[in-house]
């Protein structure tokens, strides 16, 4: 009958979506937990006891903000800082106390001719060689070796090589480590943290000549950066560092990222630079050399790269240069011309070995 209640549809319940929840919370569950797995990748650091997890705020702890990359993600407020620079007499500059120099037949490996595969075959044997040049940080700024600083992995610059072991291996034979380092010719970090480097005399972008890219040498950021690299290569075995590219591009069309009370002439800002590289080698205990250009090695002072020869006998440990095997003897009459150097603190980079001389390296 029309009227009998039995009749009449009714629509059936719903409630398969309760028993349908709990799989759909355990999924958001494990994606957030996918998500965050891969996130904090980027905060997993490689330390000498192992792996550990850096979080943000603790990167940045005791890194001045100005290491922060530049751009929407940097949250540090500038301080403007002026440099008084004064006509500095370096002449008047007494030279470092330095222990006796070892001489070294030293083998130099390039960048570009590092591998794993080549610096665990060294470690068997040096042959006639007691000494092992690493370039570890070459013209173009990208690190040969894989660094533990913050800052070479803000601005990429890191590199693959592990040379922990190996350093170890080599120190048991008693090979003497030198770690070549290029100080201001720096194309990556030139170019990638533009607040350092050497400006287009307009100061609107960063100078470039044949393709090369300078740090500026008053900049903090490139004075710490350049003293921790010294601080982690001690760390890790080296017994000397050999800094070159310690000098500034032959051109009077660049200008300073920094604030200055005057304009240094190159001669002034490049000694500074070595005088505060001086010092550091000191309270760390290392040597330290460097590797001059060619128009400084033959008249004694580069006005224009800012290399004051003298003035680097003074600091340095070793000077050292690149030469062919034709010309080694014009190069050490030049430099025989400093009064009471010796052939152990000359350190000739060569394309085959140099009868005669304490030290060499054979590249």
């Amino acid at each position: 009958m029309w009227g009998d209640s039995r009749s009449v549809y009714r629509s059936r319940r719903r409630h398969g979506w309760l028993l349908s929840l709990p799989a759909v919370l355990l999924a958001a569950v494990l994606l957030l937990g996918l998500w965050l797995f891969f996130y904090l990748q980027r905060f997993l650091v490689y330390e000498k006891e192992g792996l550990r997890l850096r979080l943000p705020d603790e990167q940045a702890e005791g890194l001045d903000a100005a290491l922060e990359p530049e751009g929407p993600a940097a949250s540090f407020s500038p301080v403007e800082v002026e440099i008084v620079v004064d006509k500095t007499d370096f002449s008047a500059i007494p030279a470092a106390e330095r222990g006796e120099t070892r001489p070294v037949r030293a083998r130099f490996l390039p960048a570009s001719g590092l591998s794993q595969a080549r610096l665990e075959g060294l470690t068997v044997g040096m042959g006639d060689y007691d000494a092992l040049i690493l370039e570890l940080k070459p013209a173009s700024g990208l690190l040969s070796y894989q660094s533990f600083l913050p800052i070479a992995d803000s601005y990429s610059v890191n590199g693959s090589l592990s040379i922990g072991d190996a350093a170890e291996k080599l120190k048991a034979r008693d090979v003497y480590l030198i770690a070549r380092l290029s100080a201001l010719v720096d194309g990556a970090m030139a170019t990638r943290y533009t607040t350092v480097s050497l400006r287009n005399q307009s100061g609107s972008g960063v100078f470039l000549q044949n393709g090369r890219a300078w740090l500026d040498p008053f900049h903090a950021v490139t004075r710490d950066y350049l003293a921790d690299l010294m601080h982690e290569l001690k760390e890790l075995g080296f017994d000397e560092i050999l800094f070159d590219g310690l000098s500034l591009p032959s051109s009077t069309a660049l200008s300073y990222s920094s604030d200055m009370s005057a304009v240094p002439d190159p001669v002034t800002a490049v000694s500074s630079l070595a005088l505060f590289l001086r010092q550091e080698a000191d309270a760390l205990g290392i040597r330290v050399s460097v590797q001059v250009e060619s128009e400084a090695l033959l008249h004694l002072q580069s006005a224009m790269v800012g290399q004051d020869l003298e003035l680097f006998f003074k600091l340095f440990d070793r000077v050292a240069f690149s030469v062919g095997s034709g010309n080694v003897n014009a190069a050490l009459s030049a430099l025989r011309a400093v009064p009471g150097e010796d052939d152990a603190r000359l350190l000739p980079l060569t394309d085959a070995a140099v009868p005669g001389l304490e030290s060499w390296a054979l590249r």
